[in-house]
Parts: C-alpha cells; structure tokens; sequence
C-alpha cells in the first residue's frame, strides 16, 4: 500500500474522479471542490445502495492512492451540507467504510498474534 501523503498530490488531485466529488459555488461565488456532490433520490434504500456503491468506489481509490487525509474531508463535507435530505447515502456511505476497517482490524489483529477481534459494540 503506498503511504500516506499530506500533499496536494496527483493522488489528491484524482479524488475528482469520484463519483460523488464535485464542485459548489462558494460563499464568494467562487467554484469550488467538494467532497459529498450528492443527489438523493428521496428513496431511503435506493439512496442507501448508491451510498454502499460510491465507499466500494472510494476504498478501491483509497487502496490505489493511499491517500488518508481524504476520508476526512468527505466526511467534513458531508457535515456541511446540513440537511438529512442524503441520511441513506450518508450512512451507508459510512456503514461500507467502516465494515472495510473492521475487518481490516481483524486481518492485522491476526497478523499481530491477537487471539480474538474485540467485538464491535454500539452504543
């Protein structure tokens, strides 16, 4: 896995590529990138299916490019949109990536000589 960068990199720069990455107007009426360009069918399901797709599509690019800073500024965009208009593409945006780290925790767990994963608990 290549390793994490805080620069403007070429791997940055192709977040474009994403389907749910876009640009708004800003305050200043400037064009700007944004990080969760989203449009919610108004189908809780639906909506969700599509929030599972655009994670499978972030996590292969976060595997080509490495490039952690990224989740954070999606999910900083996601809380900036301030509705709940996109809840299902949000939470199973949210619900994907979080399976992918949990089971990742369990693989480097195993790896580390762990003799169980702590169950994952809600609260």
């Amino acid at each position: 896995m290549p390793k994490h960068n805080n620069a403007l990199t070429p791997s940055a720069v192709s977040l474009a590529a994403l389907p749910f990455v876009g640009r708004l107007r800003d305050a200043q009426g400037r064009h700007a990138r944004c990080c969760w360009v989203v449009r919610p069918s108004g189908d809780y399901t639906a909506d969700g299916a599509t929030g599972h797709a655009y994670a499978r599509a972030f996590l292969a690019w976060l595997h080509q490019t490495g490039f952690t800073p990224a989740l954070g500024w999606i999910i900083a965009a996601m809380q900036a949109r301030g509705d709940e208009a996109d809840a299902g593409l949000r939470a199973a945006f949210l619900d994907e990536v979080a399976r992918h780290a949990f089971a990742g925790f369990g693989v480097i767990g195993a790896a580390a000589g762990a003799q169980e994963v702590p169950p994952c608990r809600m609260h």
